[in-house]
């Protein structure tokens, strides 16, 4: 995970893909920030941010992230009998869930 920045505005990236990156909006809710827009990663500053303030936003998206990989949600598929985690096995084993739901197919 990175975070680009452009003056007064942070977007969050991940390096790796992975189906649950959505949740990292609530890690950072729990650690007292909350993103302007769901889901986008984007993080908005005023202004008159002081130093400070930066650092101790800075820490609660490392906290954040931290305690979402401590959790689970970020494998990268590297676990013997694990596929190798890519952006299209993800789709793949997406559109396999859903396709075995709509007819109702059972493991």
């Amino acid at each position: 995970m990175r975070v680009d920045s452009l003056t007064t505005v942070w977007t969050v990236l991940f390096s790796q893909p992975g189906r649950y990156h959505w949740m990292y909006q609530y890690y950072l809710r729990s650690e007292g920030l909350a993103l302007s827009w769901v889901g986008t990663g984007r993080c908005l500053f005023s202004l008159d941010f002081t130093d400070e303030q930066y650092e101790q936003v800075k820490q609660a998206l490392l906290r954040a992230g931290k305690r979402m990989q401590e959790d689970g949600w970020w494998w990268d598929g590297s676990a013997e009998g694990e596929k190798n985690l890519t952006a299209s096995t993800i789709k793949g084993k997406m559109s396999y869930e859903m396709v075995t739901k709509m007819v109702g197919v059972r493991k």
